[in-house]
């Protein structure tokens, strides 16, 4: 009889052991082959097998993850590896993971943890961002993590301010609302916008994904210049359907925005003419995901604004904004920043001689006789 009860016991026993195993982890399951298929894509170079984890119902978020990878494969970005803290379920359809993102990148070691938000759809479960906190506006929807929501209306009232300011002096607005994206600090910002990029940013945009901004306690400037510079390049590489290079892209978010709040830098005394005088050839050469240099990263966004300035003030705002139209002539381009940044110079090379009627080399001299005074 005892013998039999015993027996009994480790078959009931077995039986829940079994029954929780199959039951409760059975989203913990999910979510962890879907962390699998993340780290194998990138070991694998997949760029296709990467985006089968993402949530297409996300549209921003998915088109952000789509750049995201291309950045880490095409540059060599070592030892991935993203480790599962914890799961836990809110619903039977939402979870949080926690995650820790650990690589190698130039011989430097890099580690970040964060929340993820999971969602199982109708093709199972997927990553659907951070798990962010919402508040909209009537042109832009801000996501938050942490920061007090006092700061976050300040910043949203802001980005309208922004907003009206910036599409009254470009003359053009998006052709969509606009997320905002906050981070708690700058690494966490660096890491998901661009893991390769060698320096922390402040900000961050490349259309069609959300305006990232670094929104911890101190700010180096006001929220709405930043906000400013980041809308400018909202229009712009939207109205360029991606096809404008680095020195173009952020002269004009420097020149229409930053300049417009503090003058430009000879102006204000932080350059002079002679350190300005940079010519084209040399920031097309500059690749800023490698620069950690302040004085060259901050020569290159001067140098551009300077140049649009000059641009301007000899041909007219009008013929700028003609040939950011023009490059929106070619079809949309779809590579990465840098892999595409060669092919988005050369297009900029056509369409100033189209609307210019101005070789490039040409243009270049009338810059730096026009900077030097």
């Amino acid at each position: 009889m005892k013998r039999r009860l015993k027996l009994l016991t480790l078959i009931i026993l077995s039986v829940l052991i079994l029954t929780s195993c199959s039951s409760r982890p059975n989203y913990e399951r999910q979510i962890t082959k879907v962390i699998n298929t993340k780290q194998q894509a990138i070991k694998d170079n997949n760029e296709e097998k990467y985006i089968t984890t993402l949530n297409t119902n996300n549209e921003v978020y998915y088109y952000e993850q789509m750049m995201w990878i291309k950045d880490v494969i095409e540059n060599d970005i070592e030892d991935y590896l993203l480790k599962i803290e914890d799961i836990s379920l809110i619903d039977d359809e939402t979870a949080i993971v926690k995650l820790l993102q650990t690589y190698n990148h130039n011989g430097t070691s890099y580690e970040l943890q964060y929340n993820a938000l999971f969602y199982k759809t109708d093709d199972g479960w997927k990553d659907s961002d951070l798990n962010f906190k919402i508040m909209e506006t009537e042109n832009f929807i801000v996501k938050y993590l942490n920061a007090d929501e006092k700061r976050v209306q300040r910043l949203a009232k802001n980005a309208e301010d922004a907003y009206t300011k910036i599409t009254e002096i470009y003359g053009e607005e998006p052709d969509s609302i606009t997320e905002i994206k906050l981070f708690d600090d700058r690494e966490s910002l660096r890491q998901f916008a661009a893991p390769s990029l060698a320096w922390q940013i402040g900000g961050w945009y490349d259309y069609p994904s959300s305006i990232r901004l670094y929104f911890g306690e101190v700010a180096t400037r006001p929220y709405q210049h930043i906000l400013e510079h980041e809308l400018v390049h909202r229009i712009t590489v939207e109205i360029s359907k991606r096809n404008i290079c680095s020195w173009f892209a952020e002269g004009l978010a420097v020149y229409y925005a930053d300049f417009s709040n503090s003058g430009d830098p000879i102006e204000s005394g932080f350059f002079d003419r002679n350190s300005l005088a940079v010519s084209i050839t040399k920031l097309e050469e500059t690749n800023l995901y490698e620069a950690t240099d302040q004085f060259i990263i901050s020569q290159f966004y001067y140098a551009s604004g300077m140049i649009v300035k000059f641009m301007v003030e000899e041909y007219g705002h009008d013929k700028v904004k003609e040939i950011v139209a023009g490059l929106g002539e070619y079809p949309y381009n779809n590579n990465s920043e840098v892999a595409g940044e060669k092919e988005s110079q050369e297009k900029l090379h056509q369409v100033i001689y189209k609307v210019l009627g101005k070789e490039m080399d040409e243009l270049n001299s009338e810059w730096l006789e026009w900077i030097r005074g």
